[in-house]
């Protein structure tokens, strides 16, 4: 008994190996195998990418179809955020969601947009710039002064808030220097400054 033949691996080898004598060489053959077997090969590349493109945790999947697995968990990805860094927050997305509107998520979230906010509450007090009193107004304390990235924090901040909680603005840390905003709490990080 003969040793069995290997299988091709490309539709190209395949044309090749079954074609007749006269398509075996030359000028033909290059041409024969180009409009069947490349052509089969493209698409077969094509499928198998289409089938990847749902499963964000392979190594081939591809970035170009992040946006869409990001739609359908309600991700969109951060200006500042690498194809990796989306991929790997998309894998997280049920994860994230349990802790939604909480303050350790806007943390998180803000952290995973590459910001250093933190979120600052001040139940039934005024405001640091004399805002009125209400008991869940919060603040994002913060050392970004891009308006840019402050508008893509608010984003983050409202998308990931309680529904009754207010975001009010921004109070603006300078590193090294202390904040004396009175009685404000940070919660889920230290303080910056």
């Amino acid at each position: 008994m003969p040793p069995p033949t290997p299988r091709p691996q490309t539709f190209s080898r395949f044309v090749e190996g079954v074609s007749p004598p006269a398509f075996a060489a030359g000028f033909a053959s290059d041409y024969y195998a180009a409009c069947f077997g490349f052509v089969a090969d493209i698409l077969a590349e094509g499928a198998r990418l289409a089938l990847l493109s749902a499963w964000a945790a392979e190594s081939e999947c591809p970035d170009d179809v992040l946006p869409y697995l990001g739609s359908e968990v309600r991700l969109p990805r951060y200006r500042n955020e690498s194809a990796a860094e989306y991929r790997a927050r998309i894998l997280r997305a049920f994860e994230i969601y349990d802790f939604a509107g909480t303050p350790a998520c806007i943390n998180d979230q803000l952290a995973a947009a590459g910001y250093n906010g933190v979120v600052l509450f001040r139940p039934n007090e005024p405001g640091p710039n004399n805002e009125p009193t209400y008991r869940t107004q919060f603040w994002i304390l913060t050392t970004e002064t891009d308006q840019a990235a402050r508008d893509e924090m608010t984003l983050i901040a409202r998308k990931w808030k309680p529904v009754t909680w207010i975001f009010r603005d921004f109070v603006f840390a300078h590193p090294g220097k202390a904040l004396a905003i009175g009685e404000a709490k940070p919660i889920g990080a230290a303080p910056l400054g």
